[in-house]
């Protein structure tokens, strides 16, 4: 069947069968707007129990993504083989911890990326293998127990929607989620430096009626020997059908199965650290990283309000995407300010050079000595300025001038945040051209 334009329709043969339901509350008076709709969404989800106790923090939180080893093309015996390269192997961790602990940064959490099975280009984690070129299961270990020692949290990041190489008993005809015309579902991977897509790093979409069997698998060798703690990375955002003929499943079905997941991880006592986190897997999540806090920058959208940071501010920790992977930094550190959300910077130990033709070459800004004195001012900075409203709400947010937002703290305090070129006055408040000032 052709649309108007001319272009192919196809329909899945799998028919909804979820009810849907749609509620309307009205906002009167001062609440009319959408900082009363935030707000109204926090008391919905206090209500329901997605969001519970206050935090009782009074310091920034900082999120320090770390990759581990990637896929790069070796000559071996003059041929090209792909090989699994380190470029942040368990000890440069401990190195680069120590660094920034020494530099009295604090309330870290490390997300390790591409220490698993392949690296970033990973196998499912069906089966569990430590990268022998970071140092291996005992390199792990250590690891583990260094960054206890430092009050820091560990996350190995673990992704059950996804795979980018076959292996672990994976199999194509039965392991892999279709689409309409029957193919393996895949995606691409995103570029936050270019925010386009990377069609060269392509991964496979997991069939979701394979969710618990990988987790099982998952949980029955990682319990056996690790921490409490997992960054579970894109099930908390990724929500995908499957128009298999046999295991068909629609999104609704598929949300049904990852919460059944996510609530298996929780009851086993994990601690879990989501990407973005929509609304369903928001209760199962100690904290988000990833979040987006600003728009898609469309012509039909005329401006950016922190709707999320007004729901998540002073009960979930979260963080955006890494500060040194945006196109603009400052920015990007600004949208931070504005939403009241944590740092997240991603690095790595090794020189950029080493990502020279290979699939990574986003990551060219991410050594972590390029970074480090950085990374050492801007947590001080913003931990002194805005650290003691980590447990506080956001009550208001308004526009008060072109490109200067007030965001209203439940305890009074005031942020002014300016993205404009120039310094800005108001009521004798100066606030710097992209900058911000605190009014307590």
């Amino acid at each position: 069947q052709l649309n108007r334009e001319g272009v192919a329709l196809a329909f899945s043969r799998i028919t909804p069968v979820t009810p849907y339901v749609v509620r309307y509350h009205f906002l009167y008076g001062d609440n009319a707007s959408y900082s009363g709709m935030a707000r109204y969404y926090q008391e919905y989800l206090l209500h329901t129990g997605v969001i519970k106790d206050k935090l009782e923090d009074n310091q920034m939180s900082m999120d320090i993504q770390l990759i581990g080893a990637i896929t790069k093309k070796i000559k071996v015996a003059g041929v090209p083989m792909n090989r699994d390269v380190p470029v942040t192997t368990f000890q440069q961790a401990q190195t680069i911890l120590n660094k920034m602990v020494s530099k009295s940064i604090g309330n870290i959490s490390i997300l390790y990326s591409g220490m698993i099975n392949g690296g970033l280009d990973y196998s499912s984690p069906s089966k569990l293998k430590i990268e022998k070129s970071l140092g291996g299961h005992n390199g792990y270990l250590e690891f583990i127990r260094y960054a206890e020692q430092q009050d820091c949290d560990s996350f190995m990041d673990v992704d059950i929607t996804k795979i980018y190489k076959k292996g672990n008993a994976i199999s194509s005809r039965k392991d892999f989620a279709r689409t309409l015309n029957k193919n393996s579902a895949v995606v691409s991977s995103f570029s936050p430096a270019s925010n386009d897509a990377r069609y060269d790093r392509m991964a496979v979409l997991v069939n979701p009626i394979r969710y618990r069997s990988v987790v099982d698998s998952f949980l029955g060798e990682y319990g056996k020997h690790y921490n409490k703690y997992l960054y579970l990375s894109s099930i908390g955002e990724s929500l995908n059908s499957n128009f298999d003929e046999k295991d068909g499943l629609t999104r609704e079905e598929v949300k049904v199965l990852t919460v059944r997941e996510l609530k298996k991880f929780k009851d086993a006592g994990y601690q879990i650290k989501l990407d973005s986190g929509n609304a369903y897997a928001l209760e199962f999540a100690d904290s988000l990283t990833n979040v987006k806090l600003d728009s898609s920058n469309t012509r039909l959208e005329g401006q950016s309000v922190p709707f999320i940071g007004m729901v998540l501010k002073g009960y979930v920790h979260f963080t955006g995407m890494p500060l040194n992977q945006s196109r603009d930094y400052k920015k990007a550190l600004l949208k931070v300010i504005e939403n009241g959300a944590g740092l997240h910077y991603l690095l790595m130990d090794a020189e950029p050079l080493v990502l020279t033709d290979t699939k990574y070459t986003d990551f060219y800004s991410s050594n972590a000595d390029i970074w480090m004195d950085e990374i050492q001012s801007v947590y001080h900075k913003l931990n002194q300025d805005l650290g003691t409203l980590s447990s506080q709400c956001i009550i208001d947010h308004k526009q008060v001038k072109n490109d200067l937002f007030q965001v209203t703290y439940e305890n009074g305090t005031k942020v002014f945040v300016n993205y404009s070129d120039t310094d800005m006055k108001l009521d004798n408040i100066e606030i710097k051209a992209n900058d911000y000032t605190v009014v307590h």
